[in-house]
């Protein structure tokens, strides 16, 4: 199930990020380092908190109650840019090749 990031999900989202940078398989496709592994669970609930508020979307992809994965779209800040942005996801080893980041994506 597809729904809104709520602030209770920060900590997931944070897990998810550690487990794809710290992976040797999915770390290249991932613009984070090892050395930027974000820890601050409140910036990360900060930045759901204002996602709607800015026009942005930030959602996460649940299978039972859990959550599996995410995806964040920004939108750029300069007026002549509102249309466009830069797209973030993360899906957790256990559920890739599943169809989750085509789903999140649609």
């Amino acid at each position: 199930m597809i729904r809104l990031a709520k602030e209770l999900d920060a900590e997931t989202i944070i897990n998810i990020r550690k487990e794809i940078i710290l992976s040797e398989k999915t770390t290249k496709f991932f613009v984070s380092s090892a050395n930027e592994i974000p820890r601050n669970i409140d910036e990360e609930k900060e930045k759901i908190r204002k996602s709607a508020e800015e026009g942005n979307l930030y959602i996460v992809y649940e299978i039972k109650s859990i959550v599996v994965g995410f995806l964040v779209f920004n939108r750029y800040k300069h007026q002549r840019l509102s249309h466009v942005g830069s797209i973030g996801m993360g899906i957790t080893e256990e559920y890739t090749n599943q169809g989750i980041g085509t789903k999140l994506i649609e």
